[in-house]
């Protein structure tokens, strides 16, 4: 661990230092072999998983990132070398509010000395499927961040971050019990076994791509490292039987049965219908890979995946230099809750 207070040891400034990327971001910087000095935001210094931090050296700045508390914002990003900015759809679901917050947060940062803005970006679904699938706010909420991020002059990287694995393992409307009258289940989702994504424990893991956009030799302002290892739905089902040793299968289901799933076993409501088209774009885009073009010493990637866009995934991780963990380490050292 190598925490600094020397005022020239680089200073970050990590937003959401007590959520899942943040504080994972947090960890990364801490482990790191280089030394930094790290300040984490957060709306309520005195909670206890804010405290867990003070305890391991990390400065605290309380600050809400909101509209209406610019002048705050731009206080606490002052002295930042660099910045991790996340903003936090699950907590309120509008995608205007999750659009100004990010836009907020670029604003602030130009005011500021910061010599490299690191985003955790989403990709437009509704653009991507050229209006077929509009209802997924919160990928295009911070892909429009994004789009105004590109043109604010900041020098940034992109470090989008890949689908929790919690989202399939904790979520009580996804597994049902088999018709069978034993300890089987089955995920049932509206998208092919086949279908691959970039999962991740983003607790554990999404840090060390963060710190390649730091650290890496070639990152820095205008690079983009994407995270996740990719795999399919049934992989993830069968790697999930192993884990906890029950009779796991995987049910494509076509889209009303879904919503019918989720409404019934939970209190999603119009989040139902985002995640529905989120999972019809992943069916109906999959993820293929082609070769990395390099230009002006940047790899631009012309590949289709789901969670990204046009990119391809295993090219940017090889050109960071990182392996992402498969799916049986990821699985192997989660900490969190399993509906199985």
């Amino acid at each position: 661990m190598v925490l600094s207070k020397s005022p020239f040891a680089p200073t970050v400034i990590v937003v959401g230092i007590t959520g899942k990327q943040g504080g994972s971001v947090a960890r990364a910087l801490i482990a790191s072999s280089k030394p930094y000095r790290v300040i984490g935001l957060t709306r309520d210094t005195f909670r206890p998983s804010a405290k867990e931090w003070v305890d391991l050296g990390v400065e605290l700045r309380q600050v809400a990132i909101g509209v209406g508390n610019e002048v705050a914002v731009q206080r606490a990003f002052e002295g930042a070398d660099v910045l991790f900015a996340v903003t936090n759809f699950d907590e309120h679901g509008d995608k205007a509010r999750e659009i100004a917050e990010g836009k907020l947060m670029v604003d602030a940062a130009l005011s500021s000395s910061i010599h490299l803005f690191i985003w955790s970006s989403l990709v437009s679904i509704s653009t991507l499927s050229s209006g077929k699938y509009t209802k997924c706010e919160f990928f295009d909420a911070k892909a429009e961040v994004t789009s105004y991020l590109a043109k604010s002059g900041l020098p940034w990287a992109n470090v989008p971050c890949g689908f929790y694995i919690s989202n399939l393992i904790a979520s009580p409307y996804k597994f049902s019990r088999s018709e069978k009258d034993d300890d089987s289940y089955v995920l049932r989702l509206p998208v092919k076994g086949e279908t691959k994504i970039p999962v991740l424990d983003p607790k554990k893991d999404y840090g060390e791509y963060v710190l390649k956009a730091i650290e890496g030799e070639g990152m820095g302002a205008g690079s983009e490292i994407l995270s996740g290892k990719l795999t399919s739905f049934k992989d993830i089902v069968e790697g999930l039987s192993k884990a906890t040793g029950k009779t796991i299968t995987f049910q494509e289901v076509d889209g009303q049965t879904f919503l019918r799933d989720v409404l019934d076993l939970s209190h999603l409501g119009p989040i139902a219908f985002m995640v529905l088209d989120m999972f019809l774009f992943f069916n109906n885009f999959g993820c293929k890979t082609f070769h990395p073009v390099r230009i002006f010493n940047k790899f631009r990637f012309d590949v289709a995946c789901a969670d990204y866009g046009n990119k391809d995934v295993e090219a940017s991780q090889a050109a960071a230099g990182i392996v992402p963990r498969t799916l049986e380490e990821t699985l192997s050292t989660y900490e969190g809750p399993m509906i199985v």
